[in-house]
C-alpha cells in the first residue's frame, strides 16, 4: 500500500513539474517566434519545437502518444510524399509546418492552467507595449488591415487566451484577452473571438442548448461555402455598403488579395482531370502557382484562404476530411470545441493551416488541467 501511495505521489510530482516545464517551454518558444523574423538566420530553430516537446517527456518519464493524431500524422505524410518527390524548398516548408503541428498532436501533453493564466497578463502588457513602438504600422482604422511582419501570430493567438479563458469562466484573463484582441485589431480574429463568445453564453443556457449544436455544425459548412465563392462574397458587401454611403472596395474587404483569389478560383474552375480534382495538386501547390504566374504582391505572398488552399493543394478528398474535423471537433465540450469553431473563421482571411505555432499553443490551451494546482 506505501509502495503503492509513493508511485502515486511520484506521478503526480512528475505530472505537475512537466506541465509547468511544457507551458513554461512553450511560452518561451512563442514569444521567440513572435520575435525572430523570416530573414534570420536562426529561424529554423523554432521548427525543432515538437522534438524539444518529446525531450522534455522523455526526461521526465511522461512520455505518451495519442493514438488519433499518430494515425493522421502517418496518413499526411503518406499523402505527400509522392509530391514531396518533385517538389522544391518552399512546397517541403509548408510540410514541415503542418507535420509540426501533427507531431505535437500526436504527444499526450499537460500544460498549466496558473501559468498560462499568468501568460496572459504579459500578452496584455506587450499588446499596449507593440502598440506605442509601431502604431503608425499598425494602424487602428476597420478599413486598414495589420501589416506588422509577426502581427498574424500574435494576434491570433490573443483571441485563444480569451476563449480559453470564457470556456473557464475566468473573468480577468477574459477582460485582458479581449482588450488586447481590440488593440491589436485584427478584424477576421476579433469575428471569430465574438461568434464563439456568443455561443459560449448561449451554451450556458438549457433550453438554447439544442440552437447552439446545430449552430456548431453549420458554421464550418457554411464558412467553407463562403470561402468557396468569397470573391462574390466581397463584391456583395461592398454593394450593399454603398447604398449606406460607405464606399470600401472588395480589394479592401479581401486584405488587398482580392485578385489573387480570383486566379485561384478561375484556375479551379478550368480543371477536368479526375486526379487533380479529387486529390489535388500537391502540398504547397497554392504558393507555387501564385509565384510561378507573378500574381503574388510583394505585401501579400500568400493566399490567406485555407478553404481554397485546402481545395486547391489536397483535393476534395482534403476539403471534405478538414469540414468533416472541423465538425466533428466543433461538437465537442469546452475549449476544444470553441477553439475549432474560432479557428473555422480563421480559414475564410487567413493561412493558419501552417501556422503550427497557432496549432501548438491551441494545444497548451487544450491540454490544461483544473486541478493541476
Amino acid at each position: 500500500m506505501q509502495k503503492m501511495i509513493m508511485q502515486n505521489r511520484h506521478t503526480k510530482e512528475n505530472y505537475i513539474a512537466d506541465g509547468r516545464i511544457l507551458t513554461t517551454f512553450l511560452l518561451t518558444q512563442v514569444s521567440t517566434y513572435l520575435t525572430i523574423f523570416n530573414d534570420t538566420p536562426f529561424r529554423f530553430l523554432i521548427y525543432l519545437t515538437p522534438l524539444a516537446i518529446i525531450f522534455i517527456q522523455v526526461v521526465n518519464k511522461s512520455l505518451k502518444i495519442n493514438k488519433a493524431g499518430l494515425f493522421f500524422l502517418a496518413i499526411y505524410a503518406i499523402y505527400c510524399t509522392p509530391f514531396l518527390a518533385f517538389s522544391d524548398k518552399s512546397n517541403f516548408t509548408v510540410f514541415a509546418h503542418i507535420s509540426c503541428s501533427l507531431i505535437a498532436a500526436s504527444l499526450t501533453f499537460t500544460t498549466s492552467q496558473k501559468y498560462l493564466q499568468i501568460y496572459i497578463y504579459i500578452i496584455f502588457f506587450s499588446s499596449i507595449a507593440m502598440i506605442i513602438a509601431i502604431q503608425e504600422e499598425l494602424g487602428f482604422s476597420i478599413l486598414t488591415p495589420t501589416q506588422a511582419t509577426y502581427e498574424s501570430s500574435f494576434a491570433l493567438i490573443i483571441p485563444l487566451m480569451g476563449i480559453w479563458s470564457a470556456a473557464n469562466r475566468k473573468n480577468i484573463p477574459l477582460i485582458l484577452s479581449i482588450v488586447s484582441s481590440f488593440i491589436i485589431f485584427k478584424r477576421i480574429a476579433l469575428l471569430g473571438l465574438i461568434i464563439v463568445l456568443i455561443l459560449i453564453y448561449l451554451d450556458r443556457f438549457d433550453r438554447i442548448k439544442p440552437v447552439s449544436i446545430a449552430a456548431r455544425i453549420l458554421i464550418p459548412i457554411i464558412l467553407f461555402f463562403i470561402g468557396l465563392e468569397s470573391n462574390n462574397v466581397f463584391q456583395s458587401i461592398s454593394y450593399y455598403l454603398r447604398s449606406y454611403d460607405i464606399f470600401i472596395s472588395p480589394n479592401e474587404l479581401s486584405s488587398g488579395r482580392f485578385d489573387t483569389i480570383g486566379y485561384i478560383s478561375s484556375d479551379l474552375q478550368q480543371r477536368t482531370g479526375f486526379i487533380q480534382i479529387i486529390f489535388g495538386d500537391g502540398v504547397g501547390a497554392t504558393n507555387t502557382f501564385l509565384a510561378r504566374h507573378n500574381y503574388v504582391n510583394s505585401n501579400f505572398t500568400l493566399l490567406h484562404n485555407d478553404y481554397l488552399r485546402v481545395l486547391v493543394d489536397y483535393g476534395w478528398f482534403g476539403i471534405i476530411t478538414l469540414i468533416t474535423a472541423l465538425i466533428y471537433l466543433s461538437t465537442k465540450k469546452g475549449f476544444i470545441g470553441y477553439a475549432s469553431i474560432y479557428s473555422s473563421v480563421l480559414f475564410l482571411t487567413d493561412n493558419i493551416i501552417s501556422y503550427h505555432f497557432y496549432w501548438i499553443f491551441l494545444l497548451a490551451f487544450a491540454r490544461s488541467k483544473d486541478n493541476e494546482f
